[in-house]
């Protein structure tokens, strides 16, 4: 077959974001991709995976079934944090690995990916990313964070590390319910009541289109009074739930607004070799997070729209 260089025409490219990895797992999705899992961590030389790869030339079962496992191995002796059965999406894992052309746009050196063998200019690239934050971070909310301070500094980290936006972007403004003028930042995310009569028929049997509220029941965290009183149990839940919801919301938010600005640079730069891109994106998650259009998709749609109105028009 013949193959690609990074001075091709573009392909449409498909982003699969998946909530069984985490953010921190991006290195060995990236390393399974480019064909290096093996090395991802001592980063063995291309030309031996290259070899490596020419030795199984003619037996792609065999090279997908080796990468599959090295990758499950990876995803729990490395790591170990999310505990997802990964091998219901072998066959989904194995033909984004085979799609890949390069995942440079993923941060990974361009030079140690293989290209594709494929003579046909019909099939699209898909590169996959870790969509959770850790799930003992979900935990950590749920369990150690029982007042204001502890979740100032909870949140404070998740930022640092990249999870949630900083405080003085844009998307930041999204993140925490809107507080009346008297009230300081309470560190309660922002949820809506759909939502949330969606999580409590998930965790008790609620009916979803029948609710039956308890009385003094109060919406969710749209009204800053209630942070003055003990949360309940199944109040923690739901923010740890919606720790995940932002986390993964954000992610994307951030992966449509990056790939926004390449294509724009691309597009206006009379030097870029690159033309812009046809960027799709598949979400999988679970009902919890999607379904209604509540959860991860809200959460995306309030990212964006704090990063638009907290940047001029000639910015976008």
């Amino acid at each position: 077959g013949s193959q690609k260089t990074k001075n091709c025409p573009s392909r449409p490219r498909l982003h699969v974001i998946m909530e069984h990895f985490s953010v921190d797992m991006q290195g060995i999705l990236d390393a399974y991709q480019c064909r290096d899992l093996n090395g991802w961590k001592d980063k063995q030389q291309p030309q031996q995976e290259e070899q490596r790869r020419r030795n199984n030339d003619g037996n792609q079962n065999s090279d997908d079934a080796e990468a599959f496992e090295s990758l499950v191995s990876a995803y729990k002796d490395d790591f170990g944090t999310e505990g997802h059965d990964l091998r219901p999406y072998r066959d989904l894992l194995s033909f984004c690995r085979r799609t890949t052309t390069s995942n440079n746009a993923n941060g990974i050196d361009e030079d140690v990916c293989i290209n594709v063998d494929d003579d046909s200019d019909s099939y699209c690239e898909v590169l996959l990313y870790g969509g959770f934050i850790p799930r003992n971070h979900a935990a950590r909310l749920n369990k150690e964070c029982p007042d204001i301070d502890s979740k100032r500094v909870f949140f404070e980290e998740m930022s640092e590390r990249g999870y949630l936006p900083k405080q003085g972007k844009g998307m930041y403004d999204a993140l925490f319910a809107e507080e009346d003028e008297s009230s300081n930042n309470t560190y309660k995310l922002r949820g809506t009541r759909e939502h949330q009569l969606l999580i409590e028929s998930l965790m008790n049997g609620n009916d979803l289109y029948s609710p039956v509220e308890e009385e003094g029941e109060e919406d969710v965290a749209d009204d800053a009074e209630q942070h003055e009183e003990e949360e309940s149990p199944l109040k923690r839940l739901y923010q740890a739930q919606l720790l995940k919801d932002h986390a993964m919301g954000y992610r994307i938010a951030s992966l449509l607004m990056e790939h926004h600005q390449q294509n724009k640079i691309n597009s206006h730069s009379s030097s870029s070799s690159q033309p812009p891109t046809d960027d799709r994106y598949l979400i999988i998650a679970g009902f919890g997070h999607l379904k209604h259009r509540l959860g991860v998709p809200e959460c995306v749609e309030r990212y964006l729209r704090a990063e638009a109105v907290g940047h001029p028009d000639a910015e976008r």
